[in-house]
């Protein structure tokens, strides 16, 4: 990415010296010398960074030209002076929101510490712009491992793991965009595919591989060459498709269906899943060696939702910005927005908060909200569409019985209560279950989990 600098400066010498040092750095530079000129061109444009000259033919304008570039959301911006140790002027400019106060002696003579700082200011300031557009987060640790996944793992395989809802999906998104790559960022969600399929849309195909193959045609990799990939529930790929795409991983050659030679390509790949993959691998699903390929990739892990509730408010006010309509959310509603569990994690959030829109309501009291958020009961309905049978699951109940199943089942689920709540009669009524079922739960649970403390 090229960076956008603009140079405010009379002195026609300095002028042309600053300006061939930082487009060879590679920055896109603009000049004015004049005031009006500087006006004019702040007004309609912006830019990464701005150096203004305190003194613009011996009057004082960059305070004036340092309120129109913060009015105009340019806070990135440096001053330049002639003058010798004046401590006064430079507290001024800084305590008016300048970024530096250089001496032009200091400046010419330091271009090299110069650029990095500029260039660290725009990176620095563009790096938290993501979160506050792309992907909402206050979670720093996982700030820093995406900046460091985006910036420096260009040619390895990222692996984000995470619940349903989670963010996958915008979280890979942000990444290719942190990334600078000039391709395309290209999805491929494995739940919709089936049987050859996979590697048709994959690989691509050349004319005559199969019947109905009229023409040649492009895979998904290859539409994302130059830019990122991301392999959504990877998990659902047949085990054949899975060597092959190892196969690709490795050696970065694309062998279309029916095809004799191959093609290098250029592509990052980012993978995702919701699904337990060793336990996959445990069941024969997926191959072994994919596994570990992926297990030994940069992985990030998204949590879900209910640990990182501070998340809550930004993401409310961020959701509320797409709602045409202004509405209030009162303090005790947002209350318990804030304590509800949300097992659907940021998208069931995003659902609730767009569900706003079609309520009459211009103000949220708790009384408009669902009853089983006031409640913290989860708001999935008790119809068989969302009920969730994995393959994996299927495979464990017929190896250990439906009975035992359940029964561990319920015991895993009131265990989690029970690590939130600490009290019986809470989690029997937030479970929804009688006494009687909640001490037979119970029993299981001591049997199974010996490390709960229970009131």
């Amino acid at each position: 990415m090229r960076y956008r600098l603009l140079i405010v400066e009379d002195d026609d010498y300095l002028v042309l010296e600053y300006k061939e040092r930082f487009e060879a750095k590679g920055m896109q530079v603009t000049t004015a010398s004049e005031y009006t000129d500087a006006v004019k061109t702040i007004s309609n444009n912006t830019f990464d960074y701005v150096i203004l000259d305190h003194d613009l033919h011996g009057m004082p304008r960059g305070l004036e030209l340092l309120d129109l570039c913060l009015q105009r959301k340019m806070s990135n911006v440096s001053i330049l002076t002639s003058n010798e140790d004046d401590d006064e002027l430079a507290e001024k400019y800084l305590s008016f929101g300048a970024k530096n106060f250089f001496l032009k002696s200091y400046f010419f003579h330091n271009f090299n510490f110069i650029y990095q700082t500029i260039t660290n200011t725009i990176d620095d300031k563009k790096f938290q712009s993501y979160f506050a557009d792309s992907f909402i987060t206050t979670d720093e640790d996982l700030k820093a491992s995406i900046r460091k996944v985006a910036t420096y793992y260009s040619k390895s395989v990222i692996h984000i793991t995470g619940p349903s809802g989670s963010g996958k999906g915008q979280l890979a998104r942000l990444i290719h965009e942190m990334s600078g790559r000039k391709g395309k960022f290209k999805i491929f969600d494995a739940t919709k595919f089936e049987g050859n399929e996979f590697i048709a849309e994959l690989f691509g195909h050349v004319k005559g591989a199969f019947t109905g193959a009229i023409s040649d045609k492009d895979g998904v990799i290859e539409q994302a060459a130059g830019g990122t990939l991301f392999i959504d529930e990877i998990g659902k790929i047949p085990r054949g498709v899975q060597s092959k795409l190892l196969k690709f991983f490795d050696d970065k050659i694309v062998e279309k269906w029916g095809a004799k030679t191959g093609k290098k390509i250029d592509v990052k790949i980012i993978t995702a899943s919701k699904e337990n993959l060793s336990l996959k691998v445990s069941n024969g699903d997926f191959l072994e060696d994919l596994f570990y390929r992926l297990a030994t990739s940069h992985q990030i892990k998204l949590k879900p939702l209910r640990k990182n509730r501070q998340d809550i408010p930004l993401l409310i006010n961020y959701f509320m910005k797409s709602i045409p309509e202004k509405i209030i959310i009162k303090p005790e509603a947002r209350k318990k927005l804030l304590e509800y569990d949300w097992d659907g994690n940021i998208r069931q959030l995003k659902n609730v908060v767009e569900s706003f829109a079609d309520s009459k309501a211009k103000i949220i009291n708790e009384e408009n909200l669902d009853p089983r958020i006031i409640q913290n009961i989860p708001l999935l309905d008790d119809s068989t569409e969302n009920f969730i049978l994995t393959d994996e699951q299927e495979k464990l109940i017929e190896k250990m019985g439906l009975t035992n199943y359940v029964n561990k089942l319920q015991a895993l689920i009131y265990k989690r209560k029970f690590t939130a709540f600490k009290n019986k009669s809470e989690v029997n009524r937030r479970l929804g279950i009688s006494q009687q079922m909640g001490k037979r739960i119970y029993k299981i649970m001591k049997e199974e989990f010996n490390d709960v403390t229970i009131q």
